[in-house]
Parts: structure tokens; C-alpha cells; sequence
């Protein structure tokens, strides 16, 4: 009487942690640092999300390029408008006012969607010449966070504004979010926060081509 065959054992499941690690390294790769420097080459309508390298205290950072279709000298207006009430439009944004404006040093305080009743007090630094926004986190501890710094530059191109924003963050769970490919992660945060400018930057068009914000 022949022998039974044995019959193989199901391969063994792969654990739910390198999944997800195996997802975050790839994610990882593709979002890495090009090292070709800042690109200006920007199709109209799309939006490019590099990563540079990250502060020497670590965390996470990223580049975020894209066009709005109107003047810079327009742009420039609405962006330095920062006693405004259309920035609780951005879904992600609960709260929103301008604490003090002395000379080119603006203090704003913000709550987000995700972060409860935390109040994230910010200090932006504004050089009108160079259309250039220099922001920093001022209470990084009380919002749980290490750090959170960045820049803003503007520039003409082609009767468009091109828009060059930089940050660099630290904050419990900064990796996770930096990587995650999916809605929610800071990708598809970033795609969203571009599309929303691009829309409310031309509702507000015919307001800020007429406004004048103060000295150059």
C-alpha cells in the first residue's frame, strides 16, 4: 500500500509589523532626497514633494513646489495677509488669528483638526524684498512637538507664482506620518493644502489685486 503524500504546509503568514515596514521603506525611497537641488520645472497645475535632508537634531522634512495661477505681486498680498478669517476654509484648520504685528515679525495662533484645543503659536518674519516668509513653532512643548521651522519663497514665473515652501519638524510619530502613502499622510496633506491655496487665492483674486498691505 503506497504512502500518503504529505502535503506541504501553507506558507507561514507574514507578521502585520514588516508589512508595514516593508510599506514605509518603500514609501521612504520613493520621497527621497533627489540631490539635483531645487527644481523650478514645474508642470502647470501639479505640484512636486521632495525630501531634503532632514535638521541635525533629526525629525523629518520636505520640500513642497507649486504653481498658483496668478501674479506674484497678488499672491504675495494674500500670503502676508495674516489677519484674515479665509484660513479656517482649510479643513484641517479650526482656529485662526493674529496675535501682534510689529514691523516684519507677525505672531499668529492656530488649532487644527488633529490636535484638539492645543494651540500652535506661530512667529513668522516677513522680508517683502525678497518675497521670502521665515516661520517658526514658538510653543513646540505645549503641542507636543520637538521642533517646527520653515520658509516660504515666492517668485514670478511666466505671469504665475511659483511657490517654494520648506519645513523641518519633530514631533512624536514624525516618521509614520512623513511616510505614509496613504490619505492622511503627510503626501496627500501637503496635495491638498496646495490645491486648497490655488482655489482660494483665485476666489480672493479681485480683492488683493487692489489691496495694499503695508510698506515694501
Amino acid at each position: 500500500m503506497a504512502c500518503p503524500r504529505r502535503r506541504k504546509p501553507d506558507a507561514t503568514p507574514i507578521p502585520r509589523v514588516v508589512v508595514l515596514a516593508v510599506t514605509l521603506f518603500m514609501a521612504a525611497s520613493c520621497f527621497a532626497d533627489s540631490g539635483g537641488g531645487l527644481r523650478h520645472e514645474v508642470p502647470d497645475g501639479k505640484l512636486l514633494i521632495e525630501r531634503p535632508r532632514p535638521d541635525s537634531k533629526g525629525g523629518q522634512a520636505y520640500r513642497l513646489i507649486y504653481t498658483v495661477d496668478v501674479p506674484v505681486e497678488v499672491y504675495w498680498r494674500f500670503k502676508t495677509d495674516f489677519d484674515n478669517t479665509f484660513v479656517t476654509t482649510h479643513r484641517y484648520i479650526t482656529s485662526h488669528r493674529m496675535v501682534q504685528r510689529t514691523g516684519k515679525v507677525v505672531i499668529t495662533e492656530n488649532t487644527y483638526r488633529n490636535h484638539g484645543d492645543m494651540v500652535f503659536r506661530w512667529q513668522t518674519t516677513i522680508d517683502n524684498h525678497a518675497r521670502r516668509l521665515e516661520y517658526v513653532l514658538l510653543n513646540p512643548r505645549s503641542v507636543e512637538h520637538r521642533f517646527h521651522r520653515g520658509t516660504i519663497e515666492v517668485m514670478p514665473i511666466e505671469g504665475q507664482t511659483l511657490v517654494v515652501q520648506t519645513a523641518y519638524f519633530n514631533f512624536f510619530g514624525a516618521f509614520l506620518w512623513a511616510n505614509l502613502p496613504v490619505p492622511g499622510g503627510m503626501r496627500s496633506s501637503l496635495k491638498y493644502t496646495a490645491r486648497w491655496e490655488r482655489e482660494t487665492v483665485r476666489r480672493l483674486r479681485d480683492q488683493y489685486a487692489t489691496k495694499i498691505c503695508g510698506p515694501p
